[in-house]
């Protein structure tokens, strides 16, 4: 399983019209499209496409992310 964006120690970061997807879907799935992790934090996500993933799409802690309107996930 493919690994699709992982940030760590970053912060004051707006991630906003991105597209995470993959172009062979039925043979390559992320495990999650976007993970805000470790020494992350302020993060705006928004507007955004995240797609083709085996677990859930976007992973954050309360604390570090706010998810506003748009963002798309299967």
């Amino acid at each position: 399983m493919k690994k699709g964006l992982v940030a760590t120690n970053i912060h004051d970061c707006t991630f906003t019209s991105s597209q995470v997807f993959s172009w062979d879907s039925v043979h390559n799935r992320h495990r999650s499209s976007l993970v805000i992790s470790e020494g992350c934090g302020t993060w705006i996500v928004m507007e955004s496409i995240l797609l083709h993933n085996a677990a859930k799409a976007l992973v954050y802690s309360d604390h570090v992310a706010n998810v506003v309107g748009d963002t798309i996930s299967d």
